[in-house]
């Protein structure tokens, strides 16, 4: 299994995911508001709601990992840069190369 386009950005981030307001302000306000009340700290900051949720996501990808490893399914991390490194790198373009979608190769 290949991932393509897991960068583990966060929303909260300034420049959202792909382009600034990426998600309104609104549902934004909401999100942050239900994190801190999952986190059971009103007073969570940003920074801090973006640490929970990279940390929780990093867990769920170890989970995903060992369950693969059971039943000898190899994953690898084929996106560009990004904050996912539980599953070893690929380069994507290295894939393309080698890929049937490559009409050059």
């Amino acid at each position: 299994i290949y991932l393509l386009g897991v960068d583990c950005t966060s929303s909260f981030e300034k420049q959202g995911h792909f382009v600034e307001n990426y998600i309104s302000k609104e549902l934004q306000n909401k999100d942050l508001a239900r994190t801190r009340d999952i986190m059971r700290k009103p007073d969570a900051t940003e920074a801090e709601i973006r640490r929970y949720h990279l940390e929780r996501d990093m867990h769920r990808y170890e989970k995903i990992k060992k369950a693969a490893q059971k039943r000898q399914v190899q994953i690898f991390n084929a996106t560009r840069g990004g904050q996912l490194e539980v599953f070893p790198r690929k380069s994507l373009d290295e894939l393309y190369k080698n890929s049937i979608w490559n009409v050059n190769g």
